[in-house]
């Protein structure tokens, strides 16, 4: 190895955060690099005085950022612990101090946790579910890493508050749906008890590393320092001691991060038992079990220092900055380490230790966009070429095993109807057919009416939830007349649509082919007693206003409408779901407004406490808001009657069929107290 070993070092020039340690830096999905608080010593030692930071530097392609943050923050601090999750940064614990100056300092440890979220800039304190006394306690130099599934957080060791011997090696998960901790419980022997260690993931190997840090001896010194190196797999909650020749010196507060294609952990830095600070550049292959030195630390290279704040930025860069010099002093500059990798293979292949390989026919390369998977051999009744990275499905198999697909009616808060087939995920194509697939949706009166491509085909659309391909239409009382056409039967207070839906598998190719039709009934009922539901708001807009010396206050409400036939005798209910001739509508509301209707439609129920049948469309929706933008405005007139000991009011109003055509009449409402 040369005494650079095999890493080229460039120092990054710019801004960025000031000279500080005891930091943390973390990798957040879709956010650069993060750099949370840390620790300036004012001309102090640590724990004799200095101050502590709260700021949140990012760190991208383009340089270091300070990012403004707005809300309640938790307290500056040092020597904490974070892990990001998705796109969220994760902090706890540390010391927070005052800022004066050695002996006199006044250092507060912290038990809290605190969530940053980079998209809104925004700190949230984390509440936990469980007992204080459940929790972990304060401390200070542990470490806290991510579960690769990202359903919870893992907390290792730390310097508990208390005498010399209180430094811990417990394991702590805190679980980010449920928000509860609970203590690990590791089957096998566990690392001893330190602080200020290193510690990373490996997201292909499902592990957590710990390397190094400091512990207390037996007689209250705190010169004991430790090299081991550790690895604690989550699926089966063991620890595994990982021995190897050629191990780096026992280091304290060094920084470490994990190569995910190379399989590999870097180390960098730290303080040495002999009170002095490393520069090398450690690498230990997983894989293999064994260390190597990328750098010597001499030439073209960072000064020596302990508490580097370092991230492994793909590809081959690891990102440093800060710590602490051999003299005493805080750093501020920023280095790139570009180390040697490879390139990522393209999809379909896979590295097979020294080149990029296809995998063969019958099996696919299950992670193109890292390598880290060997390739995987094609589930049951699916097939692939060489080269590829997934596995299509076997046509005539497929058809055969497809499932019934599941078709829900549900409505929603605008009224209209909600149909939903749900059926296994429908694939882009199948192995060995040129032709695409294409998938249709079809309702009829009768099985032998179902046809794909129709204009009822038209108005559904394709989703995925939950990994299931859904086919959703949205549809009012008036489709089921015509693009979507079901038959109609009445019986007493029911009304009845009922008719056939079909799934189709169309081939789309010179000439289309249906390969699959798979038909299942359908029925929708609507009660004949008609409701309507109206929202409106005072006419002015404003606060309150006068109405014959009255005051009306400003607000939105909600009230049931009848039908009646034209003569106003007896109720229309059949006529109702039509909407197509005129009709006097009886409104029912209580209190006293003017108001100016924004939206109308018709339900199939009149209980207000039935959300469900409240929000069943018969008709279209009407917007009947106005707009400086020219949209349709209905206008509203009203006559106040004076009588005594009224509480409510019956409103009637003529209204024609609402269309394109007649949009701009006017919608005539008087008031007479009952």
């Amino acid at each position: 190895m040369s005494r650079h070993g095999s890493s080229k070092n460039v120092q990054v020039g710019g801004g960025g955060p000031g000279a500080r340690l005891l930091a943390s830096f973390t990798n957040v999905e879709d956010h650069g690099s993060l750099l949370f608080a840390g620790w300036d010593n004012e001309g102090a030692s640590v724990g004799e005085g200095g101050i502590s930071f709260s700021d949140v530097w990012q760190f991208a392609a383009s340089g270091w950022s300070l990012l403004s943050t707005s809300g309640p923050m938790p307290e500056s601090r040092y020597g904490h612990a974070a892990a990001s999750s998705g796109k969220e940064l994760f902090v706890h614990g540390g010391h927070h101090d005052a800022g004066r100056r050695r002996r006199s300092a006044t250092i507060t440890p912290l038990k809290d946790m605190w969530r940053f979220t980079p998209a809104t800039r925004m700190w949230a304190q984390v509440t936990f579910s469980t007992r204080d006394e459940l929790n972990p306690t304060s401390r200070y130099g542990h470490s806290m890493e991510a579960a690769p599934d990202q359903s919870a957080i893992f907390m290792f060791g730390g310097y508990l508050e208390g005498d010399c011997h209180q430094a811990s090696n417990a394991l702590w998960s805190l679980n980010l749906t449920s928000l509860a901790w609970q203590q690990m419980h590791p089957s096998t022997g566990s690392p001893v008890e330190r602080r200020h260690h290193a510690s990373a993931v490996s997201k292909r190997r499902n592990l957590m590393f710990i390397f190094g840090g400091r512990i207390y001896d037996t007689n209250c010194n705190d010169n004991w320092f430790l090299n081991d190196l550790w690895s604690y797999a989550f699926a089966a909650n063991t620890w595994s001691q990982l021995s190897a020749s050629n191990a780096p010196p026992a280091l304290n507060q060094a920084g470490m991060a994990y190569r995910e294609i190379e399989d590999q952990l870097i180390i960098y830095g730290g303080y040495l038992a002999s009170n002095q600070y490393s520069g090398v550049l450690y690498q230990f292959d997983v894989a293999h079990g064994q260390w190597s030195t990328l750098h010597d630390g001499t030439f073209d290279a960072p000064p020596a220092r302990r508490s580097p704040q370092a991230v492994w930025r793909a590809p081959g860069t690891l990102v440093m900055c800060c710590g602490m010099d051999g003299d005493g002093n805080e750093l501020s500059d920023t280095w790139k380490a570009e180390l040697p990798g490879r390139s990522l293979c393209v999809a379909g292949h896979v590295f097979n230790g020294t080149d990029c390989s296809e995998c063969p026919a019958g099996t696919y390369d299950a992670n193109p966009e890292t390598d880290l998977d060997d390739c995987v051999a094609c589930e049951e009744d699916t097939y692939s070429d060489a080269g590829m990275k997934s596995c299509a499905p076997l046509l005539g198999p497929w058809i055969q095993a497809l499932p019934p697909p599941d078709l829900t009616i549900g409505r929603n808060l605008a009224g209209s109807i909600q149909l939903s087939v749900t059926s296994a995920l429908l694939p882009s194509h199948f192995h060995g057919v040129a032709m695409v697939p294409r998938y249709f949706m079809d309702l009829a009166p009768t099985p032998d009416s179902l046809q794909p491509g129709t204009l009822c085909s038209s108005q559904w659309h394709r989703s995925v939830y939950n990994n299931q391909d859904r086919l959703v239409a949205e549809l009012t009382y008036a489709d089921f007349d015509d693009k979507c056409l079901l038959n109609e039967t009445q019986s007493g207070e029911l009304i009845q649509r009922s008719g056939y839906a079909a799934l189709f598998v169309v081939m789309v190719g010179a000439s289309d082919s249906t390969v699959a039709k798979m038909v299942m009934p359908v029925q929708l009922n609507f009660t004949r007693a008609a409701t309507g539901v109206y929202t409106g708001y005072v006419a002015t807009g404003g606060s309150s206003h006068q109405i014959n010396e009255k005051t009306f206050l400003l607000g939105p409400f909600h009230s049931s409408v009848h039908f009646y036939d034209a003569a106003y005798e007896t109720k229309n209910d059949p006529a109702v779901y039509v909407y197509g001739s005129v009709a006097y509508v009886e409104h029912e509301l209580e209190g006293e407004l003017e108001m100016d209707v924004v939206q109308v439609w018709i339900s199939s129920s009149k209980d207000s406490s039935n959300m469900t049948a409240l929000t069943e469309n018969l008709t279209e929706s009407f917007v009947l808001s106005s707009s400086e933008l020219g949209k349709a405005r209905r206008s509203t007139h009203k006559r106040v009657v004076e009588k005594p000991f009224v509480t409510s009011c019956v409103y009637k109003i003529m209204n024609s069929h609402f269309t394109s055509e007649n949009i701009g009449e006017s919608l005539f409402i008087s008031q007479d107290f009952i």
